[in-house]
């Protein structure tokens, strides 16, 4: 498991988002799921088709075994404090392996004054 977020700011609220561990083919292939549902939900509000929450759910399962994804049995064996904490360890290791913006900044700083030398 590891954290793929990459662009914009760096901190533990975006690292427990699960979709954030997700490369970009699979963030690709869960955004086409996603929009196959809502057009499918678009649809039927279109034909004033009542469904209740039940009916969403099993529509969605269905959508996701014929698109050969495997369901979720249950609650699965992972409770969310279980992932919080995984998280929160994965964005330690993470955060240990890059520089802050002040370490940045300190960098670049010493690289604009190495140019300055360079070109007198």
């Amino acid at each position: 498991m590891g954290y793929k977020y990459l662009k914009g700011i760096h901190d533990l609220k975006e690292a427990v988002v699960a979709k954030n561990y997700l490369d970009e083919k699979e963030l690709r292939a869960m955004a086409q799921l996603v929009s196959g549902y809502l057009d499918f939900a678009e649809r039927q509000a279109e034909r004033e088709q009542t469904m209740t929450m039940k009916d969403w759910a099993e529509h969605l399962d269905r959508i996701l075994t014929m698109s050969g994804e495997q369901l979720l049995q249950g609650n699965g064996s992972v409770s969310h404090q279980q992932a919080v904490d995984k998280a929160t360890n994965e964005y330690k290791k993470y955060k240990a392996c890059t520089i802050s913006d002040v370490e940045a900044d300190y960098l670049n700083s010493i690289k604009m004054l190495e140019q300055k030398t360079d070109n007198k």
